[in-house]
């Protein structure tokens, strides 16, 4: 997952998804951060998770959004090189709900 900060402005969703598009990547879901945003006033965050060819596409395609002016940070995200391990942290919940320290309520 990447966020990409860009002013709120029409438009500028597209020039991000036309770079995307451009380094071949593929979009599996967009969100925007505009409620919760610290920053410039005006501004708004771009989630996007997507589906690329590995880290070296990953980089190639923050260095082509950064070449395009935008603010571009890396986000970890289940699947991706360094983040946490599912099953550990599935059974880090498990052990919690049994020992009677979490509750989920559905």
């Amino acid at each position: 997952m990447i966020a990409v900060r860009v002013p709120d402005r029409p438009g500028m969703l597209a020039g991000v998804l036309a770079t995307v598009a451009a380094e071949g990547a593929n979009v599996l879901e967009v969100h925007h951060n505009r409620a919760f945003l610290q920053g410039a006033i005006g501004d708004t965050e771009i989630d996007l998770t997507l589906e690329t060819r590995g880290a070296g596409h990953i980089e190639t395609l923050t260095a082509a959004l950064k070449g395009k002016g935008y603010a571009v940070v890396r986000r970890e995200h289940f699947g991706m090189p360094g983040a946490p391990d599912l099953f550990k942290r599935w059974k880090r919940v498990r052990s919690l709900l049994v020992e009677g320290a979490l509750d989920i309520l559905f």
